[in-house]
């Protein structure tokens, strides 16, 4: 097995070229994934809903496609077939779709796995990640700091948004 820190820092395209020829298996980058999740979780709280069960079992038979046994995590504004989708709002608070959004639906198609559903302002309606269903997600470099996007990146110092206001700033320290 490749060495589990560098997993979690492969994009989609190199993590599927190593589970294809068997370097790694779709159930060492999901548990990679987890690990991280669980290390990481409740200290930035970007993680409504994790799918742990649901994606190992997924992980033992993954689907062949592009993205063969890749995880992937997906916006908690988007439907998820049998998983709560929330929107960040009180209103769907107990949300749980019948079907995937066609974004989910076609990159299960191409065989990713969903992994977790990350947390967002209410109805994505706003900068900052914070809402009354998971509450604030912080930023991973430094959790004092707000520092989260509402598509759950961490910017970098020179992040501005279209308004031309600096809302926030993030460095990478250690943790």
């Amino acid at each position: 097995m490749a060495d589990t820190v560098d997993l979690v820092w492969l994009d989609a395209t190199e993590l599927a070229r190593l589970i294809a020829v068997g370097e790694v298996t779709a159930i060492e980058g999901v548990q990679v994934h987890l690990d991280r999740i669980e290390a990481l979780g409740e200290r930035v709280n970007a993680f409504v809903t994790v799918l742990g069960e649901q994606a190992l079992a997924a992980a033992a038979h993954p689907r062949t496609g592009p993205l063969g046994g890749v995880p992937f995590t997906i916006k908690d504004s988007f439907d998820t077939e049998g998983v709560r989708t929330t929107r960040g709002s009180s209103l769907f608070a107990d949300h749980v779709p019948e079907a995937d959004a066609t974004s989910v639906a076609r990159l299960r198609a191409a065989g990713g796995i969903p992994l977790a559903k990350t947390n967002l302002p209410e109805m994505s309606y706003w900068t900052e990640t914070d809402n009354l269903v998971a509450g604030r997600s912080l930023n991973l470099y430094h959790v004092v700091r707000r520092g989260i996007t509402c598509r759950g990146a961490v910017l970098p110092p020179h992040a501005r948004q279209p308004t031309g206001r600096t809302r926030w700033a993030s460095r990478r320290s250690a943790f």
